[in-house]
Parts: C-alpha cells; sequence; structure tokens
C-alpha cells in the first residue's frame, strides 16, 4: 500500500466509488459486510469476529472437520524488529456481569472502569445461548470508537492478522453452508418486498451474486459480499461497481502516474 491515495470523500459518492474500483480491480472483500449480510454474526467488531472465528476452528478440530492452517514465514533480516502478539487468549471466566454494551458494540464508555465484564469469549458464549432472540441492529455514532479498547491485542500488524483469519474461516464456513453463500436466511431467501418494508433490520438484505471479479477459489464462496462495504448507520451495503458515466477523481488519477 502506497498510503493515501487521494482526499477522504465528504460523503462516499460515485466518484469516490470510482476511485475504489479502479484501485482494487480484482474486489474488495470487507469482512464485517461478510458478518453482516452473510454469516448474520450478533456483533461485528473485529475482536468479537475472531473470538467467533477461533471458536469455530475449535470445533472443526474437534470434530475432525476441515479447518484453516496457519502457517508463518520467517524473515530472518526482520526478525529482531518483530513483536509478538498473543491473539489466541485463553478462555477464562470472569465471575462477572457481562457488559451489554461492549458485549454488542466493542465499545464502553467506562473503559477499564466498568465493573462489568469486557471478555468477549464470554460475549460469543452469551450471544449463542440467546440465538432465538431478535438480533438488535447496531447503532453507531460518528464518535464511538467501534473497537475492543482495552484488550492490549489491537495493532496494526495483528488487526490484519486476525482480519485475514476471519475472512479464511468465514470462506471455509459458507463453502459448508452454500445456503448461506447464497444469501438465503432461515430457508428462504429475503424476497425484495421485504427489504422495503424492514428497513431498520439487516436480515432482510439479500446480497448479489458478482461474477465478473476474478476471486480466487478459496474465496469464492464469499462472493456475494465482494465489492459490498458496510457503511456506519447504514441498513445497506455501498455497492462498488464500474460506471461509464463517472470517472476516477483527479487526484487518483495523478497518483496512477
Amino acid at each position: 500500500s502506497s498510503g493515501i491515495n487521494a482526499e477522504c470523500p465528504l460523503r462516499p459518492g460515485s466518484i469516490f466509488v470510482a476511485d475504489l474500483q479502479d484501485m482494487f480491480k480484482s474486489g474488495i472483500l470487507d469482512t464485517k459486510c461478510l458478518a453482516e449480510y452473510l454469516i448474520r454474526e450478533h456483533a461485528t467488531y473485529l475482536e468479537y469476529l475472531f473470538r467467533k472465528s477461533v471458536k469455530r476452528m475449535e470445533e472443526a478440530v474437534s470434530e475432525g472437520k476441515q479447518k484453516v492452517n496457519l502457517s508463518f514465514s520467517e524473515h530472518k533480516a526482520i526478525k529482531t524488529h518483530v513483536n509478538h502478539i498473543e491473539c489466541f487468549a485463553k478462555k477464562s471466566a470472569s465471575g462477572k456481569e457481562l457488559c451489554e454494551n461492549y458485549a454488542n458494540h466493542g465499545y464502553c464508555k467506562d473503559g477499564s472502569k466498568c465493573p462489568k465484564s469486557h471478555d468477549v469469549n464470554e460475549a460469543i458464549t452469551s450471544h449463542d445461548s440467546h440465538k432465538s432472540k431478535k438480533r438488535k441492529v447496531e447503532k453507531q455514532s460518528d464518535n464511538r470508537r467501534n473497537e475492543s479498547v482495552d484488550s492490549g491485542c489491537h495493532r496494526a500488524g495483528a488487526d490484519a492478522f486476525m482480519t485475514g483469519f476471519i475472512a479464511a474461516n468465514y470462506a471455509l464456513h459458507l463453502k459448508h453452508h452454500p445456503k448461506k453463500a447464497n444469501g438465503e436466511v432461515e430457508g428462504a431467501k429475503a424476497s425484495k418486498k421485504s427489504y422495503q418494508t424492514s428497513r431498520d433490520s439487516h436480515m432482510s438484505v439479500t446480497l448479489e451474486e458478482n461474477r465478473d471479479i476474478p476471486l480466487p477459489l478459496v474465496l469464492d464462496p464469499c462472493r456475494r459480499a465482494v465489492n459490498c462495504l458496510t457503511l456506519s448507520g447504514k441498513n445497506i451495503p455501498l455497492k462498488v461497481m464500474k460506471s461509464a458515466f463517472v470517472k476516477p477523481s483527479a487526484a487518483h488519477m495523478r497518483q496512477q502516474h
């Protein structure tokens, strides 16, 4: 990555979309979008999705099913500059009442001063035991940090690893759950009518399949979410697609020359 490519848009308009499409011709895969619209996770902040993916992997191992294998290349030239972070935290019950705000959004205004539990694994266990309850739509404010601020696991390299791990696990999960990969919910496709009459729920949105993007075979089950980006506070994703009527911005074009 070359860093900042062009000025940030005031709103995600057509020129910004044209810039994205030109920058990422092989497609964009947003793990938050996968979590929201295909996997239908209860919460979608990064550490929650990572811990949930770890749980799925552990279940696959115990059941003798196919799982994601991890391997790291050793770069001797930069070995002394590598800082190792423990992402696979051990599970232990805190004995505290679960902080619902943190469990659902990965954020609590009281931070480390909150007397309730901010344990993500406990949040996952709680959510899994209440799957029958209607999923609440995550509402975000512009000034809220949607991240696990007191976990100690968040750094650029760790976040990149967690994101890649989530994407790989989702691809495998969708491969074994083709109805989810096809955008089906509870055995039936969400209709366009239900989407129009239930704008307050992500559960009613069905993503269209895009066969124009040359995805690696391993990521093919995620195809419906390709080039769909989750927007904070919006009930439908931003679709990144090429347009014959809109050209990339001048700032972006200068970067290409």
